[in-house]
């Protein structure tokens, strides 16, 4: 379950992501079309194998088969803008929290440095925003729609 602190991580993340509500809403637009793709193409294969092949019924045959091919190929495209514009809100996101952090560690004490190697904090705001950034992307989101694949 998700905990109190992790519900206010996400909202700050949402926090930066509002700028890029429409690119998201593109992506979790393509959601339902990607889970109806999905399952519309091993549909038409057992239609094609139990209807048309079992039978040798060939006359619709390739009909079946261009429904395949266009099933197939909006697929793709409909996955294809689901991924890219998630990714895009996710990058351009950790783009911003990378701004304020850079900010933010300007603005620390000349004390924090000589304590500190420099290093070490680049690499850890590096590893964490680009966790971050992957974790909203994939997990999050493709949480939501293996969940929608199961139900339907």
């Amino acid at each position: 379950m998700l905990k109190s602190v992790d519900i206010a991580y996400l909202k700050h993340f949402f926090q930066f992501a509002k700028k890029y509500r429409s690119t998201a809403l593109l992506g979790i637009a393509m959601l339902p079309l990607s889970v109806i793709t999905s399952i519309l193409f091993p549909w038409l294969i057992i239609q094609i194998i139990d209807v048309h092949l079992t039978n040798s019924d060939m006359d619709g045959l390739m009909l079946y088969v261009g429904y395949l091919i266009l099933v197939l190929i909006a697929s793709y495209i409909v996955d294809s803008l689901y991924s890219y514009s998630l990714r895009k809100t996710g990058q351009y996101t950790i783009t911003d929290m990378r701004s304020v952090l850079f900010e933010r560690v300007l603005k620390l004490p000349r004390r924090y440095f000589d304590d500190t190697p420099t290093g070490v904090t680049l690499s850890r705001l590096t590893s964490d925003l680009e966790t971050i950034g992957e974790t909203f992307v994939t997990s999050v989101v493709g949480l939501v729609k293996d969940t929608l694949n199961t139900v339907a």
